[in-house]
């Protein structure tokens, strides 16, 4: 196969490509998500899909497709849907016209109709009519989309990705099965946080003030582990080995650490107090720190005297302390357990 640069490349209107079409779901928030439909709303994770439900009468059905999202936050992402499905008026169908479904084609089209999106705000609707007349750059031959080269581009891109995939998990799998351990039965106990941890506050550094770098800067943001930059900068909340908790921005969001890292003065840095250091602990008591999210709203902020004496179930010894061990070793399961499943949708040929 040509490479992406070799390749031909002509412009296309998307009206030419894709019949467009405005989903017509309706009683979104109050209607049931027990049924056998996929719904795709305007969301941005789990694929757009807020659940399954049931066709209500007058609704479309639409066989697989695009959405592209014509509302909410995520205005002009876009989607692949590989099964029937139903959709609200914030979303945008588009089928192919001269081809049959196509997953890996499909896919081809993601990243294209994505660029469009910086066009489209608050002011400036991604009304179909609009999404119509976008003007996309595809792969061509004979004055025609090269559809056969999209699906073998894509083909192609997923195994690679599957075979790096497959070289890092057998990387970081365990050669030992650990332990299973269960938390039926497991006695719990409330402790607040600064029983369990040594709580440090961090450092305030602006934009204005970041020197690009390696060295990853730790924000107050719930995606990217929290890494919001890069920088060349260092201060003294350069850590490593950590638990960052945010008590602004995203609030009570945390993320483990295992690099080194500075900062944000947004976030609050943990260490166990009577522990060492563990990965896998971390990762558990996390979940427990999350599990009070809805505490803190808007007029309740999670402070950092709030999150001294904020309290968190942990599970505990016989003698009453939070059980680390056991922590450690839970996690470490599920990791595996997680890990060899997704082993295990890898294809043998990857």
């Amino acid at each position: 196969m040509n490479s992406i640069q070799q390749c031909v490349w002509d412009a296309f209107r998307v009206e030419d490509i894709f019949e467009v079409r405005r989903g017509n779901a309706k009683d979104v928030t109050t209607r049931s998500l027990r049924g056998t439909m996929a719904l795709v709303t305007a969301i941005d994770s789990n694929n757009a899909v807020s659940g399954m439900t049931t066709v209500l009468n007058g609704e479309t059905i639409f066989e697989p497709s695009l959405t592209v999202h014509n509302n909410g936050n995520g205005v002009g992402l876009v989607f692949v849907h590989n099964y029937r499905f139903v959709a609200t008026s914030d979303v945008t169908v588009l089928t192919l016209i001269e081809k049959a479904f196509n997953e890996y084609a499909l896919k081809f089209f993601i990243p294209i109709i994505q660029k469009q999106r910086n066009k489209f705000n608050y002011g400036y609707k991604l009304a179909n009519n609009r999404l119509k007349a976008q003007t996309i750059m595809l792969p061509a031959k004979n004055g025609k989309p090269d559809y056969a080269y999209m699906e073998a581009y894509m083909r192609n891109v997923e195994q690679i990705l599957l075979k790096r995939h497959k070289d890092y998990l057998t990387s970081v799998m365990p050669s030992q099965e650990p332990e299973r351990v269960s938390i039926d039965g497991k006695k719990w106990k409330a402790f607040f946080m600064n029983e369990v941890f040594d709580i440090k506050s961090s450092v305030r550094l602006t934009k204005d003030n970041m020197v690009i770098g390696n060295r990853p800067f730790v924000g107050a943001s719930d995606s990217n582990n929290g890494v919001t930059a890069f920088v060349g900068n260092t201060n003294n909340s350069l850590d490593s080995n950590v638990l960052g908790v945010n008590y602004n921005g995203s609030v009570v969001h945390s993320f483990y650490h295992p690099y080194e890292a500075i900062f944000s003065d947004d976030v609050k840095r943990l260490h166990f107090k009577h522990y060492k250091d563990d990965k896998y602990a971390y990762l558990f008591v996390k979940q427990a720190i999350l599990q009070q999210k809805s505490k803190f709203e808007y007029g309740y902020k999670f402070n950092g005297e709030r999150m001294k004496r904020q309290q968190i179930l942990l599970p505990i010894t016989i003698s009453g302390e939070p059980d680390y061990a056991f922590m450690s070793a839970y996690m470490k399961r599920l990791e595996y357990d997680i890990q060899r499943r997704y082993m295990k949708y890898i294809p043998s040929w990857a």
